[in-house]
């Protein structure tokens, strides 16, 4: 299902179906091997989208 939202981003939609399908993983215990490589993953996304200032 595709729902238009024009005041959100293509990167803010993206992230929150994402964040849906961790939350669903975690819950089901479904977590797959490299779930540990998710912080350099986010921070790397992070910076290379300017935010430098977040830390993980």
């Amino acid at each position: 299902m595709h729902i238009h939202l024009p005041f959100l981003s293509n990167q803010t939609v993206h992230n929150f179906y994402e964040n849906r399908g961790i939350d669903y993983a975690v819950a089901n215990n479904d977590i797959p091997e490299k779930a540990e490589d998710l912080p350099l993953l986010f921070k790397q996304t992070l910076s290379s989208m300017g935010g430098d200032e977040y830390s993980v």
